[in-house]
């Protein structure tokens, strides 16, 4: 069994500074390297000159909060053990990107259907990783444990229940049971999530004018490492929200609110 902990960052449900983007990030690997992740990981928050309840890639940049008092060195090599504990235990990352400039220009010419930002990554996240593990040939079932999103995730959940025997095969072959949302306080691997979720959204907004090509971005050089692990990410740029607008549109004239 595989499971796969996403995070989001960026939703401007959730702030009014969310940046250029909408991101929903994180990685897979089996439950045993989850289990041996969290055990480490579990270690690494409680050493060093002062535990930490949990990790947040926001606190630790701004040295705020649980980080406030930390020197940017200790807080450096406190960032650096926890991805490396990532890069032992990830099979795979996956994002699912939004431009909001793009999502408000193209949903603004469709208003008959409105699709949902969250349930948009929330569905292209699910559809990365079981095309990911189709092309890895692994023969698994795998879970999906995304981190709380208040009634943004209990819609998206309830539309995927509703939907489900009209997914691809594939996908009701590889997703075991429902999707599920918990807070990254609760489960470490969330934790690792964020800490991907806020990569690639700082990437994202300190590299605008390459919205269309991750391959460009500058990684901040800290979590440069985690480039180590493989990763997809689907993009929602201006022209992939057209297509997706118009098919949506083909399949439901009549309308849709998702």
């Amino acid at each position: 069994m595989l499971n796969c902990y996403i995070d989001d960052s960026g939703n401007e449900s959730k702030s009014n500074d969310a940046g250029p983007v909408f991101v929903l990030a994180g990685y897979v690997s089996t439950v045993e390297r989850w289990k041996s992740f969290s055990d480490d990981w579990d270690i690494a928050l409680k050493s060093g000159i002062k535990p930490l309840e949990h990790f947040k890639a926001a606190e630790a940049e701004s040295l705020r909060k649980q980080f406030h008092g930390w020197s940017e060195e200790d807080r450096d090599a406190k960032v650096a053990e926890l991805a490396d504990i990532v890069i032992r235990h990830a099979m795979f990352g996956l994002s699912a990107i939004l431009s909001w400039e793009s999502y408000q220009s193209v949903q603004g010419e469709y208003p008959a259907h409105y699709i949902n930002p969250y349930a948009l990554l929330f569905h292209s996240i699910i559809n990365s990783a079981v095309h990911r593990m189709n092309r890895l040939c692994i023969d698994d079932k795998i879970e999906f444990i995304f981190d709380d999103q208040g009634m943004d995730g209990v819609n998206a959940v309830r539309n995927y229940r509703l939907a489900k025997d009209e997914l691809p095969q594939a996908i009701r072959d590889r997703v075991s049971g429902l999707p599920m949302h918990r807070h990254d306080k609760d489960l470490l691997p969330l934790q690792s999530a964020d800490m991907a979720a806020w990569q690639v959204r700082r990437c994202f907004y300190e590299n605008r004018h390459h919205i269309n090509d991750i391959s460009q971005y500058a990684f901040r050089p800290l979590l440069q490492r985690l480039n180590v692990v493989p990763h997809v990410s689907e993009i929602y740029d201006l022209n992939t929200l057209d297509i997706f607008y118009k098919h949506i549109k083909e399949q439901f004239p009549e309308g849709l609110q998702y």
